[in-house]
């Protein structure tokens, strides 16, 4: 199973990509700057949302840790694919 810093920087990597793409639409269409500004706003606090669940666990809960960091990790590809979708279509 990953550690934190693992999870960590998937988080980064993949929220990055998002917002990356997003600033790619912005500089080669500037009419779209205004929904691809709404996409990145989005990927933040997806970032900031995820990044407080990993840095709020509990080890208390030591015999659900591998279940709890998977459902984040669940939670960032599905959440992160859908702004993907979104940039996509813009």
């Amino acid at each position: 199973m990953a550690n934190k810093r693992e999870i960590k920087k998937d988080i980064s990597h993949i929220v990055g990509a998002v917002v990356e793409e997003a600033y790619n639409v912005q500089l080669n269409d500037k009419n779209k700057t205004e929904a691809s500004e709404a996409i990145i706003e989005e990927a933040v606090d997806l970032y900031d949302a995820l990044l407080e669940r990993v840095n709020g666990y509990k080890s208390s809960e030591e015999g659900k840790r591998k279940m709890y960091f998977n459902n984040i990790k669940h939670d960032l590809f599905v959440k992160a694919s859908d702004l993907f979708v979104k940039v996509e279509k813009l």
